[in-house]
């Protein structure tokens, strides 16, 4: 914990792989940066950050929500803000059984491994493949 980690573009290896979907949306929303000044930016930060509710971020209620979490997170990344990765580490330890997510947000938890770079660990990595596949059947 307390290591900190720069959420940015693809080509850092934040992914550990060169093209994605989320990459794309990403790198796309980086060049926000560009038009952005450093005000706007920092306000925009700041408001993510304020929606915070351990662990991960808040959805539409006060309640934290991988999808509301999944969305912040690329954000910060797409302002090139660097994130605590102990702060998103508890948000992956929230969910042992990964079995109980619906489709929609198991991807958002695993985007949120990824995020992480890959801080659940190869045995999360197994499990969530494993629940994934089952939606296939």
């Amino acid at each position: 914990m307390g290591s900190h980690s720069r959420l940015s573009h693809p080509g850092n290896g934040m992914h550990g792989r060169d093209s994605c979907i989320a990459s794309d949306l990403i790198a796309v929303a980086s060049l926000a940066g560009s038009v952005l000044d450093g005000a706007a930016s920092a306000e925009i930060e700041r408001f993510v950050r304020s929606q915070a509710a351990l662990p991960g971020f808040r959805g539409r209620s006060n309640e934290p929500d991988l999808y509301y979490t999944m969305f912040a997170l690329w954000c910060l990344a797409a302002l090139r803000t660097c994130i605590d990765v102990g702060e998103i580490e508890p948000v992956l330890r929230a969910y042992p059984d990964p079995g109980d997510l619906d489709l929609a947000h198991l991807v958002c938890l695993i985007e949120i491994g990824a995020l992480a770079g890959g801080c659940g660990g190869p045995a999360s990595g197994r499990q969530w493949a494993h629940h994934l596949i089952q939606f296939r059947r």
